[in-house]
């Protein structure tokens, strides 16, 4: 964890945007859950697995203690800065209640590892802290779940760190690492959960679309599908908590033609109507490297009259790395017959550049984890610069994921970012819904503006 200079101020909670914890400034439960879910979706992508810390301390001290009226506050507001000054910028660290914060470790992938992070922000809360004028040492637990090893979605994984919290106010250091979690497949889910095959005959597979808009303009440019299962048993399911266990078996690319079959349905629906946004699906290396896959993907287009262009694939970076001669000739084969190529989550995982210089990418995302701390960190800033700076020179589009405040967006545009995506521009959303919101965006900006942006679908 790197020192940083962020202290945390006490804001009146009338200044403060929405799903921010009042008393702290800290991101609040509702928005830690969100980026959970975010940080599960990149997981699924080939991202960098992560780990949950959740933290709570107990009133009591060496010095006078505390525990009356008020004194929580106190120890809150100073847990807050000093998590700030310790944290990394790319980790989450949030106040989920009066005396619990959990934070989303990026990058640690195991137990010694996260015992290690546990370690020093143990060592930061360690010294005691001022209260009302008396010195007062502050106990905390620490409790450790991993991903996907304690969990594959963000309910086990915080039930499976909250008892490793408990288990850790019987150790010797206060801090564990839940080592009790059987495999996810038998304790998570239920043994139907992994009947993909049925789920796809029942058409519980659904799809959602996250919209994408010109940063300088507002004008919606692509949407991105988005896999949701709704099961009868199950209720509705994020892409975390199916799609592990899909890529151990070979459903996963029969989850992944399902998912770009009804979202090619929807862009030929959407055609008919004049709504001709360009919809970029997810697609592993993996699944390229099949044979025949680049042609059924082709012929999918073809079979509905669509404009090759409307369809986006979106790589890890990793799968042009990959250095499997399968996946270079059906990229080439995509390429050729006119759909577009786009890199998702660049510069999170090490990887040469050196293929880029031989595939005809159309668009560069950049992660969420360079995204969301932007303002705050002139680091991240220096990155997002330096990636839109090689996309503008290979005539690629950039497209920053995860914005989550508007006083990004300038921000990014100043850094050669021209497009974006995430909550403060719109959540996943099912078709419906998405027309909708396409009527309310426009509608919107129309009314804030006197001379608003020209809003189009192309």
């Amino acid at each position: 964890m790197d020192e940083s200079d962020s202290p945390v101020q006490t804001i009146p909670r009338r200044t403060l945007p929405a799903m921010l914890d009042a008393l702290t400034g800290l991101p609040d439960r509702e928005l830690f859950l969100d980026r959970l879910e975010q940080a599960l979706l990149g997981a699924t992508r080939g991202g960098s697995a992560f780990a949950v810390l959740i933290m709570e301390f107990e009133p009591g001290g060496d010095a006078g203690g505390v525990g009356r009226v008020g004194d929580d506050d106190q120890v809150a507001i100073e847990v807050a800065r000093r998590l700030t000054r310790t944290a990394r910028k790319s980790d989450t660290v949030a106040r989920l209640g009066a005396r619990q914060f959990a934070g989303i470790l990026f990058g640690t992938t195991s137990a010694d590892g996260a015992r290690i992070v546990a370690a020093k922000v143990a060592s930061a809360l360690r010294p005691p802290m001022q209260i009302d004028g008396r010195a007062a040492r502050i106990e905390f637990s620490y409790g450790i779940a991993l991903y996907p090893d304690n969990g594959i979605d963000s309910s086990s994984l915080l039930r499976n760190a909250q008892r490793g919290m408990d288990q850790a106010r019987r150790s010797a250091d206060g801090i564990e690492v839940f080592a009790d979690a059987a495999p996810v497949e038998g304790v998570e889910l239920p043994p139907a959960f992994l009947r993909f095959k049925e789920a796809l005959d029942n058409h519980e597979l659904l799809v959602h679309y996250q919209p994408k808009v010109d940063l300088a303009t507002g004008a919606v440019t692509g949407l991105e599908a988005l896999a949701r299962w709704q099961s009868p048993r199950l209720g509705l399911l994020m892409p975390a908590q199916f799609i592990p266990a899909a890529e151990r078996t070979s459903a996963i690319s029969t989850i992944s033609f399902a998912v770009l079959d009804l979202a090619l349905d929807q862009a030929a629906l959407w055609s008919a109507k004049g709504i001709e946004l360009p919809i970029a699906v997810n697609f592993s290396a993996r699944i390229l490297g099949e044979h025949a896959a680049a042609e059924r993907i082709v012929h999918a287009v073809e079979q509905r009259g669509l404009n090759p262009s409307i369809l986006v694939l979106d790589l890890e970076y990793g799968a042009l790395a990959s250095g499997l001669s399968a996946v270079r000739a059906a990229l080439n084969e995509l390429l050729s017959a006119g759909i577009r190529i786009a890199i998702d989550g660049f510069g999170t995982t090490p990887a040469s550049l050196h293929e880029l210089r031989n595939v005809d990418i159309s668009a560069i995302k950049i992660d969420r984890t360079f995204v969301m701390g932007l303002t705050r960190n002139g680091r991240d800033a220096a990155i997002v610069r330096s990636i839109a700076a090689l996309a503008n020179g290979l005539e690629a589009e950039v497209i920053a994921i995860g914005i989550e405040q508007r006083d990004t967006w300038n921000t990014l545009i100043a850094l050669g970012c021209g497009s974006g995506q995430g909550f403060d521009i719109g959540h996943p959303m099912s078709a419906p819904a998405l027309e909708l919101w396409l009527a309310h965006w426009k509608a919107l900006a129309q009314a804030v503006s006197n001379s608003p942006p020209e809003f189009h679908y192309a």
